[in-house]
C-alpha cells in the first residue's frame, strides 16, 4: 500500500478531530492541520508539533510578565502588547484576502494575518500562560475576550488596542455604515468548531476569488466535515463542478442540497443548474 501524501495525512487527522467534541478540539492543532493540507511541504508536510512547540516557546517568553501582573486585567495587557508589539503580529491591510492570511504557520512567519487567525494565535498563547481567553465572533470581524476580564475585547488585526462594549458599537456603527445595531450576541464568545468553520470559510472565499476551484473545494469538504447539516456547502460545491464542467458531481450536489432543504429559497435557480448539468451529461452519454 502507497504511502498517504502530506495532503492526505492532514485529511485523516481534521476528519478525527471534526468528529469528536468541541471540548476535545484543540484548536492550535486543528489550525494548523487547514494549513498542512493547504501548503504542505512537498515531502513531508508540515511539521505541526514543531510549530505546537514554537507556540509554547512563544508563551514562555511572556510568562514572567504575565506572572509580575498585579491584576486580570493588566495580565490581559502583557499578552495583547506581547503579540502586537514584541511579535509584531499585525493585520495584513494591502492583501487581506491573500489566503497565506488564514494559514497559521504562515501568519507566524510574516507576522501578518485577518482577525481571526491573529485572534488564534493570542487564545492559544493564552491558554498556554493560565489566561482563559475565547474567540469573540464579531460581525465582520473578530475579537479576542477573555473570562477574567468581562467585558473588555482585544482588536488583533489593529495593534491589539482593548475595546469596551462602546468601542464594539462605534465599530459596529462605522462597518455596517448605521445598518446594524450591537446586541449581547454579537459579543458572546464562539466554540472552537465555529473558529474553524469561519477560518475555511475564509478560505473558501479567497480561493474563489483567485478561482483556484481545487483549493475551495478542498475548503468546502472541510466545512462539511465540520457542519454537515449546512447544506448552503453542497450548492457552493456542486456550482464550482459545474464551473469545471464536472457535470455528475454536480448533479449529485444539486440534488442533495434539494433533498435536504426543498423548501430552499433558491430552489428554481438551482434546478436550472440542474437542468444545465443533466443536459450537459446527456451530450457526453
Amino acid at each position: 500500500m502507497a504511502a498517504k501524501s502530506p495532503q492526505a495525512r492532514a485529511r485523516a487527522r481534521f476528519v478525527e478531530i471534526a468528529e469528536g467534541r468541541d471540548a476535545d478540539i484543540n484548536l492550535a492543532e486543528a489550525a494548523f492541520l487547514i494549513a498542512a493540507e493547504d501548503a504542505p511541504d512537498p515531502l513531508n508536510g508540515l511539521d505541526i508539533p514543531s510549530q505546537l512547540q514554537l507556540l509554547d516557546a512563544l508563551a514562555n517568553r511572556v510568562q514572567p510578565r504575565i506572572e509580575a501582573a498585579h491584576d486580570e486585567r493588566q495580565k490581559f495587557v502583557e499578552l495583547v502588547a506581547y503579540c502586537a508589539n514584541d511579535l509584531g503580529l499585525t493585520g495584513n491591510r494591502k492583501d487581506y484576502y491573500d489566503p497565506a492570511n488564514s494559514l497559521l504557520h504562515l501568519v507566524l512567519r510574516r507576522r501578518k494575518g485577518i482577525p481571526i487567525s491573529l485572534s488564534v494565535i493570542a487564545i492559544e498563547l493564552g491558554h498556554r500562560v493560565g489566561l482563559p481567553l475565547e474567540g469573540i465572533g464579531f460581525p465582520g470581524h473578530f475579537l479576542v475576550g477573555n473570562q477574567d476580564v468581562p467585558g473588555v475585547y482585544s482588536d488583533p488585526f489593529h495593534g491589539g488596542v482593548l475595546l469596551d462594549r462602546d468601542d464594539c458599537n462605534d465599530m459596529l456603527q462605522e462597518m455596517s455604515k448605521g445598518q446594524l445595531a450591537l446586541t449581547d450576541e454579537m459579543l458572546e464568545p464562539v466554540s472552537n468548531r465555529a473558529i474553524l468553520v469561519r477560518m475555511l470559510a475564509n478560505l473558501k472565499g479567497c480561493y474563489l476569488r483567485r478561482r483556484e476551484s481545487r483549493r475551495a473545494l478542498a475548503a468546502i469538504d472541510r466545512l462539511l466535515l465540520l457542519q454537515p447539516t449546512a447544506v448552503s456547502h453542497l450548492r457552493d460545491r456542486g456550482l464550482i463542478h459545474l464551473n469545471a464542467h464536472a457535470y455528475r458531481e454536480a448533479l449529485g450536489d444539486f440534488q442533495l442540497y434539494l433533498e435536504v432543504h426543498p423548501k430552499a429559497e433558491d430552489r428554481g435557480v438551482v434546478e436550472l443548474h440542474m437542468g444545465e448539468a443533466l443536459a450537459k451529461l446527456r451530450q457526453v452519454n
